[in-house]
């Protein structure tokens, strides 16, 4: 058996150009770039030799297998969730012995992302167009998680055996490529600037303000204050949007009195849009004085997060216009005025027994006016007018006054 040719990625970053190597959303395409042959990584820009060349002195007995690592370099510097699938693979892998490739071996390549791989085999395709070897779509094995964490390796195998005397060429400079579009990334440390918070030293902060911070793993994220007088306290607490696999959210803040017990289990309300998910926490007269207040996170999760708090009173009464009606009710044979005195009784409302002579009066009126005694000159210019002015006057304004002087009782 011959020497196995091993190309190995020792990447040196002085001789590369300045640029973020990690998995990350702006960046979707990657590039295999070689210094020289045993110098090689995954780049986001064209690095490197246009070419690697060399020469294969296999047999079919014997075949000579080339291995190229491709090593992300510096290691991932993000959080990112990986995407289902890589998309537009292209190596640009030719030899120079048969130009119709149909003795061109396969080549196989693994990408190896954090605690997973994925490995995929592309043959020679016929034809004159280039590049030779391509591949539309590779799904990803994410049995071992799709979530890449800072630090995390990540590095592109990639290997072919030759069986023959031949010269082969890999062309790199922007020739062979993938497609990554990563779904989410973000960076941990940018985002945890609650630091230091932990329980053996929290953060001393004001209660009735906004304090941001992130969720990091299985940390714990603690907050001392002072709470004061008040009837209600309320922690409102504010998860920005993350990947399900991510979610902190599910954590319920512990709150530590300055007797050094726990705080009742509070009322919870979640509101949950587009924007995040903010979760609101009630207590009721808590204990005054020093108090903290710790978050605590769970393994292999991340979520950045505001929390505030609020001291208030509550009133019996309606506190919205909404509590209140346009009916106004006052007690029959009473009354308020502004300012503090004796109370005077008012007189008693009209009666509707006033109305009653004139009901008689009226009654008698009109069996006269069907009483044919006079001319009907007297009757329309003397006998109705003053039934007319009988009505109004003796009826209809006593009943108008004595249902107009006050409300009835209820």
């Amino acid at each position: 058996m011959r020497p196995t040719v091993l190309v190995m990625a020792m990447v040196t970053v002085l001789f590369l150009p300045m640029a973020s190597a990690s998995f990350q959303m702006e960046d979707d395409l990657q590039y295999l770039s070689c210094l020289e042959e045993g110098d090689c990584r995954l780049t986001t820009v064209p690095s490197g030799e246009d070419t690697v060349t060399g020469q294969s002195q296999g047999t079919p007995f014997a075949p000579e297998r080339v291995l190229f690592e491709f090593e992300l370099y510096p290691a991932q510097d993000e959080l990112a969730l990986l995407p289902e699938r890589l998309t537009d693979v292209k190596v640009d892998l030719r030899f120079d012995d048969d130009p119709t490739r149909l003795t061109w071996p396969d080549v196989t390549m693994t990408l190896v992302h954090g605690d997973g791989s994925t490995s995929w085999t592309m043959a020679a395709s016929e034809g004159n167009a280039w590049p030779a070897y391509s591949e539309d779509e590779v799904e990803l094995d994410l049995e071992d998680g799709r979530v890449m964490w800072p630090g995390d390796g990540a590095r592109l195998l990639l290997s072919f055996s030759v069986d023959r005397l031949a010269t082969w060429t890999l062309h790199l400079y922007g020739d062979s490529t993938f497609e990554m579009d990563v779904a989410w990334s973000a960076d941990p440390d940018a985002a945890d600037v609650d630091e230091p918070s932990s329980r053996s030293s929290p953060a001393q902060v004001e209660f009735e303000g906004a304090h941001d911070g992130a969720l990091v793993g299985g940390e714990s994220d603690c907050f001392r204050f002072t709470i004061e007088t008040h009837e209600a306290l309320r922690v409102l607490i504010t998860w920005d949007v993350v990947p399900l696999e991510l979610q902190q959210q599910s954590a319920q803040p512990e709150l530590r009195l300055s007797n050094g017990l726990m705080a009742p289990t509070p009322e919870v309300e979640v509101v949950a849009d587009d924007d995040g998910t903010l979760t609101r926490y009630r207590w009721r007269a808590l204990q005054e004085g020093e108090a903290t207040l710790c978050l605590e996170g769970q393994h292999d999760r991340f979520q950045p997060y505001v929390w505030a708090g609020l001291l208030s009173f509550e009133g019996m009464g309606p506190v919205d216009p909404s509590g209140f009606t346009g009916e106004g009710l006052y007690p029959a044979g009473g009354g308020q005025v502004e300012g503090a005195g004796s109370s005077e009784p008012l007189p008693e409302p009209p009666s509707g027994l006033r109305a009653l002579p004139g009901v008689m009066l009226l009654c008698v009126g009109l069996l006269e006016f069907t009483r044919r005694t006079t001319s009907w000159t007297i009757r329309w210019g003397l006998s109705v007018p003053g039934l007319i002015f009988i009505l109004l006057g003796g009826v209809f304004n006593p009943l108008i006054s004595a249902s107009t002087a006050v409300q009835q009782d209820g």
